[in-house]
């Protein structure tokens, strides 16, 4: 294969896993400013990690597959790099770390606080999909439930440091959202039309 076209190999390789990145991580789609992928959150279901697997290791056969002895100096780190991401995912799936997805610096509703800093709320349509978004923040959770059950049969659950002060966390979530000082109202209360589109989650 000609130089040119292992950089356009490269090009397109590079392309179908960006899109398919963005695709898969909706909360990683919006800190990057795609805003098209703000009404749905991260699929944290085993099944969703389980299905992760053989798409990453087609493209990690891909970049091997690439002769990167005539490439220039950045096409050599961009492929290693991108070679080094999927390995290391790869591994990570290995050791089953979705089993522990809370802790104290990291967990749904904290996340979800992050999602809304980065979501945009211009237009109705931003509403509409901030609300389909917290339906399926509603479905995550679920999700996150079930993992943790499955996790203690496998026993495979978190350390005690790592979760102790949740409880205390989620008790003055729910303290806000009782007071309608929730975080997670503020975008409603950014728009002259108040009531119409806080109907909309009613």
């Amino acid at each position: 294969m000609s130089k040119m076209g292992k950089c356009e190999k490269l090009e397109d390789l590079y392309e179908r896993f960006w899109q398919w990145r963005l695709d898969d991580s909706p909360d990683f789609a919006a800190f990057c400013g795609k805003m098209e992928y703000n009404d749905r959150v991260d699929d944290l279901s085993v099944d969703a990690y389980k299905k992760q697997k053989p798409i990453i290791e087609g493209f990690l056969k891909e970049a091997s597959a690439i002769d990167m002895s005539d490439l220039d100096h950045d096409s050599k780190i961009n492929l290693r790099l991108l070679k080094e991401d999927l390995e290391s995912t790869l591994k990570g799936l290995d050791f089953m770390g979705y089993y522990f997805p809370i802790s104290f610096l990291e967990n749904p509703h904290i996340n979800f606080m992050f999602r809304i800093d980065w979501m945009q709320f211009k237009e109705e349509a931003d509403y509409k999909k901030y609300v389909a978004c917290m339906k399926s923040f509603v479905k995550q959770l679920g999700d996150i439930e079930a993992i943790l059950l499955e996790g203690i049969e496998k026993k495979m659950i978190c350390p005690i440091e790592s979760v102790k002060e949740v409880p205390q966390q989620l008790e003055d979530l729910i303290k806000k959202i009782d007071s309608g000082t929730s975080v997670f109202l503020n975008p409603f209360k950014k728009t002259p039309t108040n009531e119409k589109l806080l109907g909309m989650y009613t």
